[in-house]
């Protein structure tokens, strides 16, 4: 069982990037405040420093969940 749980772990974790991609679009469209549509703002007013943490607690967490199992 643990060595069949491990690709389809490593496998989740991969596809939680997309779902993080995804969440921009559907926050913009639907008009939600969260992190994607503050993201959103801060690409469109040129905010770098706010980018740049956005995107880097986004790969921290990736990173986390890839590791996880």
């Amino acid at each position: 069982m643990r060595n069949a749980l491990l690709p389809q772990a490593t496998a989740l974790a991969l596809v939680l990037g997309h779902i993080a991609s995804g969440a921009v679009l559907v926050e913009v469209i639907s008009a939600t405040r969260a992190s994607a549509t503050v993201l959103y703002n801060a690409i469109r007013q040129s905010d770098y420093f706010l980018i740049q943490g956005i995107v880097f607690g986004v790969i921290v967490s990736l990173g986390f969940a890839t590791f996880m199992p």
